[in-house]
């Protein structure tokens, strides 16, 4: 669940931060290179998406949205703590080293919930996605409320057991 919530919020950062050109999502480096090829008349470079916590910090940046009903996620206090266990979890589980390893359930319900929060926001709340297809949106909406529902209530299992 971790790695496809973390694939799920990279996605809808990736597509509030599209702007027209996808250039917001790439490294600034990658970025750069980019624009110089176009200026210039080069050949493009490989495009390298940014990082998942500096996709994060550019959502957070009112700077990153132009388009009318489009802006910036504002998060709690806990978001920011969120996204980076998030991206730290899975880059344990994807980068892999034998070990032993275990993970608190408690808390966990926690940090899904928080990162729902972005991806309802970019989804619905605001304009920065575009959806082509509305029944994608009903589908979304509803898969979400169930999963937020699911992650309640082990919250409170979680929370109860002392776990």
């Amino acid at each position: 669940m971790l790695i496809s919530l973390h694939n799920a919020a990279q996605g809808f950062m990736v597509l509030a931060l599209w702007n027209g050109n996808g250039l917001l999502t790439l490294r600034d480096r990658s970025a750069a290179k980019w624009i110089d090829a176009y200026n210039n008349g080069g050949a493009y470079p490989v495009e390298m998406l940014d990082d998942f916590l500096n996709l994060y910090r550019k959502v957070k940046d009112k700077d990153n949205f132009h388009t009318i009903g489009a802006g910036p996620f504002s998060p709690c206090a806990s978001h920011d703590v969120s996204f980076e266990q998030l991206n730290e979890f899975r880059n344990e589980f994807i980068h892999f080293t034998p070990k032993g390893w275990s993970l608190e359930l408690r808390g966990l319900p926690r940090i899904c919930l928080d990162i729902l929060d972005l991806i309802q926001f970019f989804g619905w709340e605001t304009t920065a996605v575009i959806w082509h297809n509305r029944a994608h949106v009903v589908q979304t909406k509803r898969a979400l409320k169930r999963l937020r529902r699911s992650l309640l209530a082990l919250d409170g299992v979680y929370e109860r057991s002392g776990r």
